[in-house]
């Protein structure tokens, strides 16, 4: 896999989705090629909103937001591909996407 580095505000620019619904945080690493796959991670804190009422007490992360931070990772992998298919060299845009995570 690739190195890519993008933070929440770039994958904010590139997905609808807002906190506190939006469950990637960071890309990591991106393979292009014959099967295609990203790396993505999201921080989980125990200030989470979700952990006043999903068992008080007992911090435990619904896996409903597991698969939807699965489902988030799949729609950046499609933006991704699509960005290189419609805008030239994979490498011309992931570094345009890596100059935009360090202007930000």
């Amino acid at each position: 896999m690739t190195p890519l580095h993008l933070g929440p505000d770039v994958v904010q620019r590139l997905i609808p989705h807002r906190r506190p619904f939006l469950m990637v945080d960071a890309v990591e690493a991106l393979e292009v090629g014959e099967r295609p796959a990203l790396r993505a991670s999201r921080l989980v804190t125990a200030n989470e909103p979700v952990f006043e009422v999903h068992f008080p007490g007992l911090h435990l992360w619904p896996g409903v937001y597991t698969i939807e931070g699965l489902g988030q990772t799949c729609n950046l992998l499609l933006v991704l591909l699509a960005m290189q298919e419609d805008h030239g060299e994979p490498s011309e845009v992931l570094a345009a996407l890596e100059h935009l995570e360090r202007a930000l």
